[in-house]
């Protein structure tokens, strides 16, 4: 079974390739209260959904360890 939602301070691989840590929480005046996530390339902070299954689609748990490696 899939994802059916990502949670703060949890580590994600994306099927496709991609990871992030999700790190935050952020009210804004676009999306309303949303997840913000740290991707795994180190650069960037991007805002994810915290209410649509769609944006968990085809992404999957990982440990920190796995997502440190983007680090190492």
């Amino acid at each position: 079974m899939g994802l059916e939602k990502f949670e703060l301070g949890k580590y994600y691989r994306h099927n496709g390739g991609g990871e992030m840590h999700i790190v935050g929480v952020a009210d804004t005046i676009m999306w309303g209260a949303t997840f913000i996530a740290e991707e795994g390339n180190g650069q960037t902070l991007t805002p994810i959904s915290m209410n649509s299954k769609d944006s968990a689609v085809n992404w999957f748990e990982i440990t920190k360890e796995e997502f440190m490696k983007n680090y190492s």
